[in-house]
């Protein structure tokens, strides 16, 4: 906590910047600061100057986000890192694990195309089992977490033409 002299050098100095940087105070009964210029975050004008009425703030306010390149990136690039894995048809079986790396995966999306046959799903993917037989071609499902799967696997078998279009979320 700040003394009261610190407290109040610092109202003095900021005072006498006010009484450098108004115009016209004793001819217009006011205080404008003339030709303000907003900056962003690399020091450079944004937009117009502007007249502003001044003012005196105890705690500094300087607030803007300067990373929003980082932050995007972390969020598009780190966090949904797209996979798409296809489990073939006559007889195939292949598991989700072969391809990517479970413990950084937080969406699954299973789709079964062709035109005869069945695909038989068995796994667990970080505490919730996923099993089913004879699925039928046309079927599709989607398994989400609110955070990364963490562990587990699911393997798929296919019949006859059925094809399985795994589409997988992760993070790097």
């Amino acid at each position: 906590m700040a003394s009261q002299e610190t407290l109040l050098s610092e109202i003095a100095r900021k005072l006498r910047k006010l009484d450098c940087i108004c115009e016209g105070v004793n001819l217009t009964g006011n205080l404008v600061v003339k030709n303000y210029q907003p900056l962003d975050c690399s020091g450079l004008p944004v937009g117009s100057p502007i007249d502003v009425m001044p003012t005196i703030s105890i705690a500094k306010q300087d607030v803007s986000v300067c990373n929003t390149t980082a932050l995007a990136t972390a969020i598009n690039g780190l966090y949904n890192v797209p996979n798409m894995i296809i489990v073939a048809s006559g007889g195939t079986t292949d598991t989700i694990s072969t391809h990517i790396d479970v413990t950084k995966l937080h969406s699954v999306s299973v789709t079964i195309i062709g035109t005869t046959g069945t695909v038989d799903m068995t796994g667990d993917l970080g505490g919730g089992i996923q099993t089913a037989t004879a699925l039928p071609v046309g079927f599709s499902i989607n398994f989400d977490a609110s955070t990364v799967f963490g562990s587990g696997d699911i393997s798929f078998t296919t019949t006859g033409d059925a094809t399985v279009i795994i589409s997988c979320i992760s993070t790097l």
